[in-house]
C-alpha cells in the first residue's frame, strides 16, 4: 500500500489531517478535518482558511467542504484558462505562418 502522509503545519492542530491525493495545476484549495471533526477549506500552499462570499469556510460538514472546494478550484481553472487565452498571441486575418 502506497500512502502519503503530510505533517501538520505549525498553525494547524496536531491532529488536523490534510487531504492527500491528486492535485491539479489549478487546484489551489484543499480540505482538512479539524479536531472537532468539522471540515475547513484552505489554501493548499499556505494552509489559511479560504473564504467565499465574505465568510470563512470553517466548521463545515464533509460534503459542504467538498462542494465548496470543488467550486473554488473550478473557478480558479476557468480564470486561468481565460487568462491564457487573453494573453495568447493572435494572427491577423489571413496571416499564415508561425508565431514568433
Amino acid at each position: 500500500m502506497n500512502s502519503r502522509r503530510s505533517r501538520p503545519r505549525a498553525d494547524e492542530p496536531s491532529n488536523a489531517k490534510p487531504e492527500t491525493g491528486h492535485v491539479g495545476m489549478n487546484d489551489l484549495y484543499g480540505r482538512r478535518i479539524e479536531v472537532d471533526r468539522s471540515w475547513t477549506v484552505h489554501h493548499a500552499f499556505t494552509g489559511v482558511p479560504a473564504s467565499m462570499d465574505g465568510r470563512a469556510l470553517i466548521g463545515l460538514g464533509r460534503a459542504a467542504a467538498t462542494d465548496r472546494m470543488l467550486v473554488m478550484n473550478m473557478d480558479n481553472a476557468i480564470r486561468h484558462t481565460r487568462r491564457i487565452h487573453l494573453n495568447a498571441p493572435r494572427l491577423d486575418d489571413g496571416e499564415i505562418g508561425t508565431l514568433g
